[in-house]
């Protein structure tokens, strides 16, 4: 149970880390994990993966650093604290993040019809219902397992 989290942990941390960079992530996890060393050479040979890296180094610092600093200072959350700071940081440094623009929300929004709704009763369809079924009432069972482990008090 804990290798299997590890392992979705790790892909989900190296994911992170190219988007930190502001670089596109390879598809699979080992193909992220591979594809480290060139995303340390992007990251030194282009000014904007560098500086979009260091942003977010930043923040991780702050949000590391900040239950050391005084309780008058830790009133307002780390999370909060930390944002703010790579904002201000980013706006007087006159950096230009990229954005997600969203327009038409509403109109983004594809209902589904008729004939999508008939798709459910396809073979190929239903065993990718079951498939999704098992395997998230595994990773629950798992999961509850490993709370059982991790306390003393009542068993999930």
């Amino acid at each position: 149970v804990q290798g299997m989290l590890a392992g979705i942990g790790l892909i989900i941390v190296l994911g992170q880390v190219y988007a930190m960079a502001d670089v596109e992530q390879p598809g699979s996890g080992l193909s992220k994990l591979a594809g480290l060393p060139g995303l340390a050479v992007d990251i030194v040979t282009n000014q904007e993966a560098l500086t979009a890296f260091g942003l977010g180094a930043g923040t991780i610092a702050v949000l590391l650093v900040w239950p050391k600093l005084p309780a008058a200072v830790r009133t307002v959350p780390a999370p909060l604290a930390a944002v703010a700071l790579a904002t201000a940081v980013a706006f007087l440094a006159g950096l230009r993040p990229a954005v997600a623009d969203v327009n038409g929300l509403l109109r983004a929004v594809d209902l589904p019809g008729g004939a999508e709704f008939a798709r459910l009763a396809d073979v190929a369809v239903i065993g990718t219902v079951l498939a999704f079924a098992l395997i998230a009432s595994a990773e629950s069972l798992f999961s509850a397992a490993a709370v059982d482990r991790m306390h003393d008090g009542p068993r999930t």
